[in-house]
């Protein structure tokens, strides 16, 4: 009789690991990136319509509408291949840093949302007015107050959006390519990049702090922290 030979435990840990990973993603998947392409989209466009007409900021929508072909296309190019994804499954410490930057855009979201009650308009990514004490002996004008928007043409907004910009590397697929790039002529450069990556969360720990030692604790929410962290928030 031919004996029945059962897999080794790692191959059958292996094969189920597999499985796994194929069947995590279901077509509802597939349909919720679509949907989140879609909102995007018309997030963007209502952005576009309700500009301000004193001090238009196209820079939110144009940001909107980038999201949106990213997920649009995503769900576009998975589609035929719901099976196959590649495992997306983060390490503890990527998901506790891209749950806190997602946690950071959830807030700023929430105070944009209610930046007209600071003088803003959030259409245009504008917080309203940021204003400090003046230790002054006068105590006519006991605030200095100037606009606090996002994204103005400075290299302060380039440099807060690309530090943010360094989340891509929390993606495993993206870590294993960019550490295995030109091998094998270059060493792996897997430490190298895993330190990159945590340096996303550098800006907004220093960001608060900043604000925090600067501001009062009753005017926070007038400081240069939403604004700022919006444009890390954003890359």
């Amino acid at each position: 009789p031919v004996e029945y030979m059962q897999p080794p435990a790692s191959s059958a840990m292996t094969l189920g690991r597999s499985r796994s990973v194929q069947g995590a993603h279901t077509p509802w998947l597939r349909d919720l990136i679509l949907f989140v392409g879609l909102a995007s989209m018309g997030l963007s466009l209502a952005a576009f319509t309700l500009q301000p007409t004193a001090r238009p900021n196209y820079v939110l929508p144009a940001c909107l509408l980038a999201l949106s072909l990213l997920w649009l296309g995503a769900g576009a190019a998975l589609g035929g291949r719901a099976n196959h994804w590649p495992d997306m499954r983060l390490d503890a410490g990527a998901s506790l840093l891209l749950v806190g930057g997602l946690s950071l855009s959830l807030e700023l979201a929430v105070r944009l949302v209610c930046a007209g009650r600071f003088g803003g308009f959030p259409a245009a990514f504008d917080f309203g007015l940021k204003c400090k004490e003046v230790h002054a002996r006068s105590f006519d004008v006991p605030y200095e107050c100037e606009p606090n928007s996002s994204f103005l043409p400075e290299f302060n907004s380039f440099g807060h959006c690309v530090q943010g910009g360094l989340s891509i590397l929390l993606l495993p697929p993206v870590e294993a390519a960019a550490a295995s790039a030109g091998a094998p002529r270059l060493p792996p450069r897997r430490p190298l990049v895993v330190l990159l990556s945590s340096l996303v969360a550098v800006y907004p720990a220093y960001n608060l702090v900043k604000r925090t030692v600067t501001y009062p604790v009753h005017s926070f929410a007038t400081s240069s922290f939403a604004n700022n962290a919006a444009e890390w928030a954003m890359g």
